[in-house]
């Protein structure tokens, strides 16, 4: 599945729409989600993002940290969560709390994981459903927590940008 975010506002959060996941099998399985081909797009250039020192072609990234492709700079200002409908009502809402918080640009120890599958349930029965979600939020750099994610570069410089990638599914069984 290829899911796409972008071009966001500062404080902005995209929630893609619940996909639902079944073992439509006979027998267990560890369900996973693997991100592939995760891509920052540079999407054309605002007034705000040349002003913010960005140009067609180059990628602001003080810490050097890119995990695929692309110019964009959206992906050092966003924070991605997982969400597992754990309710089944098909919907994410209070009831779910995020399975996975983490950050597309930054070490490897808070970066998304993109080529390694994520597990999302590791006794997956047979006729068993699950709701996935995948949210992504624009971390306005006026929130002074988050400040140490942004790496200095402004919002400002991620406007028009437009991250995308491909959701692979899979189910092993146990």
């Amino acid at each position: 599945i290829e899911f796409t975010a972008g071009p966001m506002e500062p404080g902005d959060t995209y929630t893609s729409p619940v996909i639902i996941l079944r073992n439509a099998g006979d027998v267990d399985g560890n369900l996973t989600v693997t991100i592939k081909n995760l891509v920052c797009d540079e999407n054309g250039l605002y007034e705000p993002e040349i002003a913010a020192g960005d140009s067609d072609g180059v990628q602001l990234d003080p810490d050097g940290f890119s995990q695929e492709g692309g110019y964009g700079e959206l992906w050092d200002q966003v924070m991605f969560k997982i969400y597992i409908d754990r309710n089944g009502d098909g919907r994410i809402d209070w009831h779910d709390n995020p399975s996975l918080s983490l950050y597309p640009d930054e070490s490897s120890y808070y970066s998304v994981r993109v080529g390694s599958p994520i597990v999302l349930d590791d006794d997956f029965e047979p006729g068993e459903t699950l709701g996935f979600a995948i949210q992504i939020t624009f971390i306005d750099d006026t929130w002074s927590s988050y400040g140490w994610i942004l790496d200095g570069v402004p919002n400002n410089a991620a406007m028009s940008d437009q991250i995308s990638m491909d959701l692979v599914f899979d189910l092993v069984q146990t």
